[in-house]
């Protein structure tokens, strides 16, 4: 039988969306379903991975439910995210840490060690600064609470954690596509891989980065049990999509050089598109 729907998810600061859509871009349903953060004290904003899985989950089978789409016909699924937050994740694929929001701002002492020891370097090869982004993130899990850092084999964003949640992969196979490197804090951009210089000037083990791949990889397929709990067929394949900001650019047409993007979102950002890799 011939697919012919797509469905698109992102996991938002607000909440989590998804569509459905058919093959010339026609919406057949919507689904939204609000996120959960949690703020127990200044300065801590953290979400469950396992309620954001949850909320994927319900809004999958909503979008499916309302369109009266086969599952069968489903040709493939995305989910896009927030960007500049992490998670850990252990060996068996599954979080040992929260969701590190991007909008927590314990890790701000690891931006200045960050900015002291490198900052230009990290401009220069990442494309951006340290920030209240993953490398001074990741910085605040090894020093801070060293346990649980030993703990985790790979650190990714919500949307990789749901697509790997999807399709039942392990810790080994943790991914990250291209577009979240300049909030990494140790990348090689341009090359498309991890900095090993970067990483040893901070003592971050390169085993503790997830593989770098393509927005449109396929990571996988939608097992059985997911299959059951989204209402899709298993074996959908489940590409790794990409950050919501560079989502939102490639929807509202940013794709040629000069076009100039505003987004006044949660965070407020300013682009402009370029034929190559430029540091900002």
């Amino acid at each position: 039988m011939k697919n012919t729907y797509l469905i698109g998810i992102d996991i938002g600061t607000q909440g989590t969306k998804a569509a459905l859509f058919d093959r010339q871009g026609k919406t057949l349903a919507t689904a939204f379903r609000k996120s959960r953060l949690h703020r127990p004290q200044p300065g801590v904003v953290e979400e469950d991975p396992e309620y954001q899985l949850k909320t994927v989950c319900q809004c999958i089978k909503s979008c499916i439910s309302d369109s009266g789409a086969d599952p069968r016909r489903i040709a493939a699924v995305g989910i896009d995210g927030q960007m500049a937050g992490i998670l850990g994740v252990g060996e068996d694929g599954r979080h040992v840490t929260p969701y590190d929001s991007w909008l927590d701002t314990r890790c701000a002492s690891y931006i200045a060690v960050m900015k002291k020891k490198a900052g230009q370097e990290i401009i220069q090869k990442t494309g951006g600064p340290p920030s209240f982004n993953h490398g001074p993130r990741i910085l605040w899990w090894k020093h801070e609470h060293p346990r649980t850092y030993g703990r985790i084999m790979s650190f990714v964003q919500p949307g990789g954690y749901a697509a790997m949640r999807l399709c039942g992969v392990d810790g080994s196979q943790a991914f990250i596509d291209k577009s979240y490197l300049h909030f990494s804090g140790f990348a090689d951009n341009p090359a498309g891989r991890w900095d090993a210089k970067l990483c040893r000037k901070f003592g971050v083990r390169i085993s503790k980065l997830p593989r770098i791949v393509d927005s449109h990889a396929v990571i996988g397929e939608v097992t059985g049990g997911m299959a059951r709990r989204c209402g899709l067929a298993a074996g959908t394949p489940v590409v790794a999509g990409c950050g919501d900001t560079a989502a939102s650019f490639l929807a509202c047409g940013a794709t040629s050089e000069g076009v100039c993007v505003d987004v006044a979102g949660t965070a407020s950002v300013f682009a402009a598109t370029t034929k190559q890799f430029k540091s900002d």
